[in-house]
């Protein structure tokens, strides 16, 4: 997606501020725009969005609704140098976040707290709202319904690829073919 007219539909799928989840995309760009919530990698396009994981500035953001626009959870490193970067944001049930760049944690335990009956919605990736189209590249978009640990964060950017991957589906009983690395 280049995000310039064109994004992917994300379903419709929403998040507590006090569920575990984590939220996780590749992306490469140049975009430094600044918009009240910024723009959105994995957001929403609706004027109900009380939460977007996006960009600021060309920061990694998860910004949030409390009564007023939150933005203490915001990356140290600039994203938008042209360059591919894992960006990984984890919600706790305690409703404290923490923001991964390139598999570092760089935001630990920052408050992702909500009004009250409020949850994170998304059903758009590289679109916010009003019709902000975040400009770049992005892969591998996932969304997990719990708690990535840094472990696993850091396993995903580095590949994670097994030394051995045996799949037992060569048909004959007879042999096994290694497929992994």
């Amino acid at each position: 997606n280049t995000g310039t007219s064109s994004t992917l539909p994300a379903g419709d799928i929403g998040f507590d501020d006090t569920q575990n989840f984590t939220l996780s995309t590749w992306y490469k760009g140049t975009d430094i725009t600044n918009y009240a919530i910024g723009t959105a990698l994995i957001g929403r396009n609706s004027t109900d969005i009380f939460a977007n994981f996006g960009l600021d500035d060309g920061y990694v953001t998860y910004t949030h609704y409390d009564g007023a626009w939150q933005y203490n959870i915001r990356s140290t490193t600039l994203v938008a140098d042209g360059d591919w970067h894992y960006v990984s944001y984890v919600n706790h049930s305690d409703a404290t976040g923490d923001l991964y760049i390139d598999g570092i944690k760089e935001i630990d335990g920052l408050s992702s707290a909500m009004s009250a009956s409020r949850y994170y919605k998304l059903d758009n990736i590289m679109l916010g709202w009003p019709d902000n189209y975040t400009q770049g590249l992005i892969d591998d978009v996932k969304i997990y319904n719990y708690a990535l640990t840094p472990y696993q964060i850091a396993k995903e950017f580095n590949g994670g690829a097994p030394v051995a991957h045996y799949a037992f589906d060569e048909g004959d009983g007879q042999s096994v073919h290694n497929t992994g690395g």
